[in-house]
């Protein structure tokens, strides 16, 4: 499956193999690559589908990184009034300054995309996330008019929610910006009725791995990331 969104912002034809797939299956996707000018293919598949992950290396797949899937359940109890901000286009310039200095390591480096293009990537998502057209909103955390942090979430259907991004201005690190945004988060979704959120992280990123432990979330899944240059 083509990415379009993904293939018109790095300015490369991405696209995503969907599932497990045979090496008959296989073997036809990646000549409809080549003859649809694919440049990339990315694979996420799941850490204990050891065969699928060998028949795809066997083809020529790279390991790219992990990804570890937590989960939370939400109470439904409401015992005061929800307290969170949402954030409206003018704290865009403020969000985009703290994206640009947090999120620094996108596994599209590992191809050799155009860095000054992959660095943009997360400035662009918490713009659409803002206006609603990734992500469906944007919440902030801030004192007085100075915005510490910031999280991004997306409702999958009538129970499930998933974080997108959070991110927390490195001058209020490891001071409770990000339990503060997860509590915002929580009182927007119980709101909406939604009773579990989802979110995913890289495997080595230790830091996020503990904090969403530390917040409650459990392990749900972990996968494996695998791409191949077709041209």
């Amino acid at each position: 499956m083509k990415l379009d969104w993904d293939s018109e912002f790095f300015g490369h034809t991405i696209a995503e193999l969907s599932g497990s797939v045979s090496r008959s299956g296989l073997e036809a996707v990646l000549n409809e690559a080549k003859k649809s000018s694919i440049e990339l293919i990315q694979a996420c598949v799941d850490l204990s589908d050891v065969d699928q992950i060998n028949m795809l290396e066997e083809n020529g797949f790279l390991f790219w990184e992990t990804k570890v899937t937590y989960e939370k359940k939400l109470s439904l109890e409401k015992k005061e009034k929800p307290q969170y901000i949402e954030a409206q286009e003018n704290n865009v310039p403020a969000l985009q300054n703290i994206a640009s200095q947090v999120f620094v390591d996108s596994k599209y480096y590992a191809v050799g995309f155009d860095k000054k293009k992959v660095d943009t990537l997360y400035e662009v998502w918490v713009e659409k996330a803002v206006k609603g057209t990734f992500d469906d909103f944007c919440l902030i955390h801030q004192d007085e008019d100075d915005i510490l942090g910031f999280i991004t979430a997306k409702i999958l259907d009538k129970k499930t929610a998933r974080i997108g991004l959070i991110g927390v201005d490195p001058r209020h690190q490891s001071k409770g910006t990000g339990t503060q945004l997860l509590l915002s988060l929580d009182a927007k979704l119980a709101e909406e009725g939604i009773e579990k959120i989802q979110v995913s992280t890289q495997g080595k990123n230790v830091v996020a791995n503990n904090f969403y432990i530390k917040n409650s979330f459990y392990l749900k899944e972990s996968h494996v990331w695998l791409y191949k240059k077709i041209i």
